[in-house]
């Protein structure tokens, strides 16, 4: 019935179906090259921050392009406490970029993996590297039936208040909506002015807790939708999202 019904409005309306598919594809792929030429800018722009040695870098990697924003930030904004959740290429870049500019910002970094966690303590010396197990039926979690971080209540990191929120963990098969922790963790412990990262906020799941962080994070007005992430901020005099 439904193909019935597409052929019929084709016919009525004069649709040319395919040249309709054509200028799809057309569209996708030129989108799909300005993303490339924009990675690759990037790349040039923040390899002068590359750890020596061997740069870990995967297709589940933070994009260039989403760095080099996180470093305009920094350079312009000065944070003095920066948390991240997922430790790998963005926290060998970050810290070089820290250590290289002498500021005074402090970096932690959050992931399951302790051996992983020790690799990139040998390279990253300036970085507090934090490892927690993820657990089931987190109270940090979407609806307390999801997988977290065990972070125990006692912990000095449950003191700090952050500047800066960098979320590409944990990985987003494991549970519905399995980075919406990080909300409730830091209810309370982010300023007006702070800047909030979502890496693939491109995926449903991770739209979603963009939603959810608006919501919590209300104080934070400002909303930058890139390709495969997204950017919160609160009142802001200075525009350093990359070209």
């Amino acid at each position: 019935m439904m193909n019935w019904l597409v052929k019929l409005r084709d016919r009525l309306f004069g649709l040319d179906k395919l040249h309709f598919l054509m200028r799809n594809m057309i569209i996708k792929n030129e989108q799909h090259s300005h993303l490339n030429s924009r990675e690759l800018k990037a790349f040039e722009i923040v390899k002068p921050y590359f750890p020596n040695g061997f740069l870990f870098e995967t297709g589940f990697s933070m994009s260039f392009q989403a760095i080099q924003h996180i470093l305009n930030d920094i350079i312009v904004y000065k944070p003095n406490s920066i948390l991240e959740f997922g430790s790998g290429l963005s926290t060998q870049i970050i810290s070089s970029f820290i250590q290289k500019n002498q500021l005074k910002t402090q970096l932690y970094s959050i992931d399951e993996d302790q051996q992983w966690q020790e690799s990139l303590g040998i390279t990253n010396p300036l970085v507090t590297l934090l490892s927690f197990p993820l657990i089931s039926n987190s109270p940090y979690s979407w609806n307390k039936v999801g997988i977290w971080y065990d972070i125990p209540v006692n912990h000095d990191l449950q003191k700090l208040h952050f500047d800066m929120i960098l979320v590409d963990a944990p990985k987003g098969n494991i549970c519905k909506n399995s980075r919406y922790g990080f909300i409730p963790f830091l209810q309370n412990r982010l300023g007006t002015n702070s800047i909030v990262f979502l890496d693939d906020s491109n995926r449903p799941d991770e739209t979603e807790v963009v939603r959810l962080a608006q919501i919590n994070f209300s104080y934070l007005v400002n909303t930058q939708n890139n390709i495969r992430y997204t950017r919160l901020s609160g009142r802001e005099s200075f525009y350093t999202r990359p070209s």
